[in-house]
């Protein structure tokens, strides 16, 4: 981790990165799409961000959907501090799916057997579905927030 660390400070700071060849191929992919010219322009931004301080700030109606097999978002860690920060407001919806994965969509599978590189891989791939309890958490929230005129 010291490794990628270093690489991730480097990046923060607008220095070039230059990954360890011995860092994992998934972390030296990751650390390779922020630096990309498409990504750059805002990986530095968001990189930093702290999403539950931002949503703490928000007064209008939110809904925070995090599928429970999103392998780039804790669900628990990345849920429990949003729903914190939110709180005081009382403006927002947390849903968690149990088979959503991170775009939302139908995962199968057990959590522990997503691999990262096969799962960015497929997440726009022919046949997919929203999942269902995402599309209703959705539609749910829509129509509390219109009430009830949809």
């Amino acid at each position: 981790m010291k490794r990628y660390d270093a690489c991730s400070e480097a990046f923060i700071a607008g220095k070039p990165m230059a990954p360890d060849a011995s860092l994992p191929e998934g972390m030296k992919t990751l650390l390779a799409s922020l630096a990309a010219p498409a990504n750059l322009p805002f990986a530095r931004e968001l990189w930093v961000e702290n999403p539950a301080h931002l949503a703490s700030q928000v007064s209008e109606p939110m809904l925070v959907l995090i599928g429970k097999k999103d392998i780039q978002t804790d669900w628990r860690a990345d849920g429990d501090a949003l729903q914190k920060a939110t709180a005081k407001n009382g403006n927002a919806t947390l849903s968690f799916p149990d088979n959503a994965d991170h775009v939302l969509k139908y995962e199968p599978r057990l959590r522990e057997d997503l691999v990262a590189a096969e799962v960015g891989a497929r997440y726009n791939a022919e046949g997919r579905v929203l999942d269902s309890d995402a599309l209703s958490a959705i539609t749910d929230w829509l129509v509390e927030q219109s009430d009830g005129a949809m």
